[in-house]
């Protein structure tokens, strides 16, 4: 963001320990993600035989979204065969759907994996391992990263700031002018 001249600006996220959450912010209640992607956010692929794999959030992959309709009913899953990164595919379903898939039990891991049978590929489900946090403890798990960030994890770059619209992380006690908000 450029306001009268300044180029930085710093947003509420930090980096802390990782943590795994569903893209619509469901508690994580059964987890099957194997792997580490070496990065410091992981995004999860089911495989065709139903196991789950980190990889990049930037690798484009096929997706399944799901669609919740009233409350009593089971939510409808789609799955979408277009290639898209694990941020793209999360937009997607929220635009034309719900959200992307979270998977609450073996059982529905393998309904998941019966309904993935069309695509002989992994494909994204809504499962983030991040271990960036916001200040204000929000559940948000949107990412707006500029190329190449985040860097590798470092005391120096534990902070993120904005620039030119997009996020970069930071040395924390660098001056920069802070973004607030108020509810």
């Amino acid at each position: 963001m450029t306001t009268a001249g300044i180029s930085y600006g710093w947003i509420g996220l930090y980096r802390s320990q990782f943590s795994v959450k569903w893209s619509n912010g469901d508690p994580v209640t059964f987890s099957n993600l194997a792997g580490d992607c070496g990065t410091s956010s992981c995004c999860a692929v089911m495989q065709p035989d139903g196991s789950w794999e980190s990889l990049q959030c930037t690798a484009t992959k096929y997706f399944m979204s799901y669609e919740q309709g009233d409350i009593k009913t089971k939510p409808i899953h789609h799955l979408i065969l277009e290639n898209k990164t694990w941020y793209g595919a999360q937009r997607y379903c929220r635009g034309h759907y719900t959200d992307l898939l979270s998977i609450r039990d073996q059982q529905q891991n393998e309904e998941v994996k019966i309904k993935g049978l069309n695509s002989s590929t992994s494909f994204w489900i809504g499962l983030l391992r991040d271990d960036w946090q916001w200040t204000d403890e929000g559940n948000s798990v949107y990412r707006n990263w500029a190329s190449g960030e985040p860097q590798p994890s470092s005391p120096s770059t534990n902070c993120v700031a904005l620039l030119g619209g997009t996020w970069i992380s930071h040395i924390c006690d660098h001056p920069h002018t802070p973004l607030c908000y108020n509810n």
